[in-house]
């Protein structure tokens, strides 16, 4: 295994790890957020931008989680729409990453997205 692709593995499996103890504090919003900020560079800008940046991440997180909720079938059983649905889903993120990385390297930032 290439030296890159093995900081990638150990950066994956941080960010899995770090994922899951945000989940299990019941922090992984507020987590993601910071990750948000120190990915776009925020994290050094002033309060006020800092918080407009938070109403629109949490615009964005609320609208997620909503919908997610919202495409379930009743019943608490996962069925073939719901799989179907949540794949949609994931397909779109899958491209808007792509978009990010782009801009993350024409920016010359790292990204973890």
């Amino acid at each position: 295994m290439g030296e890159a692709k093995n900081k990638e593995k150990i950066i994956e499996e941080a960010v899995q790890k770090l994922t899951l103890g945000a989940l299990q504090s019941g922090h992984v919003v507020m987590a993601g957020f910071a990750a948000f900020l120190k990915v776009t560079g925020l994290v050094d800008e002033p309060f006020e931008e800092q918080e407009r940046a938070f109403s629109a991440y949490m615009a964005g997180a609320d609208h997620v989680f909503s919908t997610l909720l919202n495409v379930m079938s009743e019943g608490g059983e996962v069925d073939p729409e719901d799989e179907r649905r949540v794949g949609l889903m994931f397909e779109e993120m899958v491209e808007l990453r792509k978009i990010l990385e782009i801009k993350f390297a024409a920016r010359g930032m790292a990204s973890s997205a």
